[in-house]
């Protein structure tokens, strides 16, 4: 409660886009997902680039809001600096809405243009371990997005549910 205050008082101070989604991010962490969403939706609307980030989606997903999310993807495509970054997007959103193997085939496709692109690996290991849709070939994947990554904590987090996923823990 005392950073979402304290987000609330620089708002005061400054009602920037930043400070709207610091505080929505705060509220993110204390389960108050509508609160998060309306913060959010504010950041947007001061500054564009804030429209899609990924918390943002994922908060109006968990509220049973799917259709929004994907329509914000729908609507503001054009903020995407590479076609990746969409399908990622719409992929995790299209989870949420249980239609996980359209999602799959959007990451298939990319991982089709760029075969070692460790966000894609990533991203695939990830939304199948979300999706409990993990085969032994998902770990040649996940280990793949490991391999390839400068920064591996996210991939070897997504490796990891891979293996939970199939009871190796």
């Amino acid at each position: 409660e005392g950073a979402r205050a304290d987000m609330t008082s620089a708002i005061e101070r400054e009602a920037t886009a930043e400070n709207y989604f610091w505080r929505g991010l705060s509220s993110w962490h204390l389960g108050d997902l509508e609160a998060a969403v309306k913060d959010f939706a504010q950041a947007a609307s001061i500054e564009p680039d804030y429209t899609l980030s990924n918390t943002r989606l994922q908060a109006l997903a968990l509220l049973g809001r799917v259709d929004e999310a994907i329509a914000l993807i729908d609507e503001h495509a054009y903020l995407y600096e590479e076609p990746k970054g969409e399908a990622i997007d719409r992929a995790y959103m299209l989870d949420f809405a249980g239609r996980a193997e359209e999602g799959f085939a959007l990451i298939d496709d990319e991982l089709a243009i760029e075969p070692d692109d460790e966000d894609l690996l990533n991203a695939m290991c990830w939304a199948r371990g979300i999706a409990d849709r993990v085969e032994e070939e998902t770990l040649e994947t996940c280990t793949r997005a490991v391999e390839e990554a400068n920064n591996g904590a996210g991939a070897i987090d997504s490796r990891a549910l891979a293996y939970y996923r199939l009871g190796r823990y």
